[in-house]
C-alpha cells in the first residue's frame, strides 16, 4: 500500500497491494449469475490459502465465508 507503483502490476498484486475493482453492473461483470456465492468467491481468492490446502479446496471453509 502507500506508495507501491502498480503500473503493468497483475491483478494479484493489485489486490494485494489493497485495490479493487467494482464494476458499474456488477451482477453483469463482476460475478457469474449461475455460480453459488461460494464459486464466485473463488474466482477472485482461488490463491487464498484459507481455501485450499497441498492443492485441494477446503470446501467447509469456503462455505463460511460465503456463507458470511
Amino acid at each position: 500500500m502507500g506508495d507501491a507503483e502498480l503500473a503493468g502490476a497483475n491483478p494479484a498484486d493489485a489486490r494485494s497491494a489493497g485495490l479493487a475493482y467494482v464494476p458499474e453492473e456488477r451482477m453483469r461483470d463482476g460475478v457469474v449469475p449461475a455460480f453459488t456465492v461460494a464459486q464466485n468467491l473463488l474466482l477472485v481468492e482461488n490463491r487464498n490459502r484459507s481455501y485450499s490446502r497441498l492443492g485441494f479446496l477446503r470446501t467447509r471453509a469456503i462455505a463460511v465465508i460465503a456463507r458470511s
